[in-house]
Order: structure tokens, then C-alpha cells, then sequence
């Protein structure tokens, strides 16, 4: 119910921007799945300790401890990947049990779409502005409707599959 609630206020809300890194944390806040698969797992493991065992002497001036930081983080998938795979399962045509044929006209279009939304999510967090429209594909509303509309179809989706879960509907 939380995650209705954080909906809710975004699209109530009046200020654009506001709303719109509402509505992407809120997608954000439903990726279950975070997690690199094995075999990345395991090459970072093996690039640790070659790093531990190549760099790790004083002498060196390689900041080993960094660089582990570093690996470690690839052990997670990346937001954007993560947040592209959530909305394409729930939204995009041909992977979609209930696709928005509306948002997406194919799975590429919906990895398209996504990235810009991500895009433009980044760089209002990192530069603190809302890109210029000839930087973007689409245009600030655009992402805005796209991202709004997406996480309103992901959360009936999974109410109606708690339900179905429950053994109501």
C-alpha cells in the first residue's frame, strides 16, 4: 500500500519535477531483483583477488580498498537495468501478460522509452535540472506521462496478482 500511496501523491502533485522523481522512485522501490547472475559474481570475486594480490603492498600507491568498492558494486545490477527489465516484464507487447500497447509498440521501443525516463531522471539528480528538450528524444512530458503510466499499470498488475494470490479477486 505504500507504494500506491508514493502514486498517488506524485500524480496529485503539482509540481512537475516532483512528481516525476516520485514516480520513478516509487518504480525503483518495486525491483525486486538487484542481483548480478553467477557468472559476473564469480569474475568479480576472481578480479578482487587479483587485485588484492597484485596491488595490495604499500609500495604500490594503488588504492586497493577502491577498487574492491568498485568490483563490489558490480556485483548489483544497475537501477537503470533493473528498472528497464520491471517495466518491460509488466508493460512491454509480447512480454507483457496485460501490455500497454498504448505506451509501447514493442519491446524495443520499451527499452527505448525507459532509458530516456532514466535519462532524465539522472540528470535531474546528478546536474539538478530538467534536460533541455533537444537533448532528449522526448520531451519532459513525454517521460513524465510514460513513467506515471507505466508504475500505474505495474501496481494494478501486482494488486491483481496479490489477489489472485489470496484467492480473491
Amino acid at each position: 500500500m505504500q507504494h500506491y500511496t508514493s502514486y498517488v501523491c506524485a500524480r496529485r502533485s503539482t509540481q512537475a519535477v516532483w512528481s516525476f522523481l516520485l514516480t520513478v522512485m516509487t518504480l525503483e522501490m518495486l525491483v525486486t531483483d538487484t542481483v548480478s547472475n553467477v557468472a559476473t559474481k564469480v569474475a568479480i570475486k576472481t578480479l578482487i583477488e587479483h587485485s588484492e594480490a597484485t596491488f595490495d603492498a604499500p609500495q604500490t600507491g594503488v588504492d586497493v580498498l577502491l577498487i574492491k568498492n568498485c568490483f563490489n558494486q558490480a556485483s548489483k545490477a544497475s537501477r537503470s537495468v533493473v528498472l528497464r527489465s520491471l517495466i518491460r516484464d509488466y508493460c512491454a507487447p509480447g512480454v507483457a501478460k496485460q501490455p500497454r500497447e498504448d505506451l509501447f509498440l514493442s519491446v524495443d521501443d520499451c527499452n527505448k522509452k525507459v532509458k530516456a525516463v532514466y535519462d532524465a531522471r539522472s540528470t535531474y539528480v546528478h546536474q539538478g535540472r530538467v534536460p533541455a528538450n533537444k537533448t532528449m528524444k522526448y520531451t519532459f512530458s513525454e517521460v513524465n506521462y510514460i513513467a506515471s503510466e507505466a508504475l500505474g499499470h505495474i501496481l494494478k498488475m501486482k494488486i491483481d496478482e496479490d489477489n489472485v494470490a489470496l484467492g480473491s479477486e
